[in-house]
């Protein structure tokens, strides 16, 4: 069997066992709707009315945390193949990693990372 039968295969088999997972909980489920099961939910506070102002600082916060850790994900692939990848591999990482710190530096000194 190919590569791509197999792929096939396994695609079928898992979708076999998502539906049948699905169609058994709706079958066996316990059904008992109300009305505070059945209202919206949102972060554990009331539905938000107009006039409420979220802070910045929480979105600042989301986004730099999603920067920086997204870096991770090319860092970590380097360091299992640093040795294959030779010098000029080692200069490219050197240079990403300078610059990540560069903004790291900026983000503290722009006082991004304190919390008042």
């Amino acid at each position: 069997m190919s590569g791509y039968g197999e792929v096939m295969v396994a695609f079928i088999l898992f979708s076999v066992i998502f539906a049948g997972m699905v169609i058994m909980s709706r079958m066996l489920a316990p059904k008992n709707p109300y009305k505070e099961k059945l209202d919206l939910y949102e972060c554990g506070s009331p539905i938000l009315q107009g006039g409420y102002k979220m802070d910045i600082k929480y979105y600042l916060l989301a986004i730099m945390f999603t920067l920086f850790d997204i870096e991770i994900l090319f860092v970590v692939p380097w360091s299992v193949y640093a040795r294959g990848l030779g010098i000029i591999g080692f200069i490219e990482v050197s240079v990403f990693i300078i610059l990540l710190f560069a903004g790291y530096i900026y983000a503290y000194v722009k006082g991004a990372l304190k919390w008042q």
